[in-house]
């Protein structure tokens, strides 16, 4: 099981995505419902129960907006592993790199 200081990119911008999700869907949802109910009814919508509705969702969009700007921007400096170790040799590939290991063993040997 990993710990939560173990993930290497983590950072509050991840909290920003999650509750993003959370306050933008709930605003909606909830806004969707009540208009429904408002249609039902006839009634408008007291103007508390639009703010209820209008207020996450303008909160939850600037938080995935925060998110973006901040995911965006952090990028990785330096990678996990070496850049070799993806690419895929072929046998000249590994046949020079095999004669310029043996080169930098007689070089050292002279010296």
């Amino acid at each position: 099981m990993r710990h939560l200081g173990s993930y290497r990119d983590f950072s509050i911008a991840s909290t920003h995505l999650v509750f993003g999700f959370a306050l933008t869907g709930f605003g909606v949802v909830f806004g969707s419902l009540e208009w429904a109910r408002s249609i039902d009814s006839g009634q408008a919508a007291s103007t508390g129960t639009v703010m209820i509705a209008t207020l996450p969702t303008i909160l939850g969009f600037q938080l995935l907006l925060n998110f973006l700007s901040v995911d965006i921007g952090n990028e990785p400096r330096v990678p996990l592993q070496p850049r070799d170790s993806f690419a895929v040799l072929t046998e000249s590939d590994l046949e020079q790199r095999e004669a310029a290991e043996a080169n930098k063993r007689v070089e050292t040997r002279t010296d």
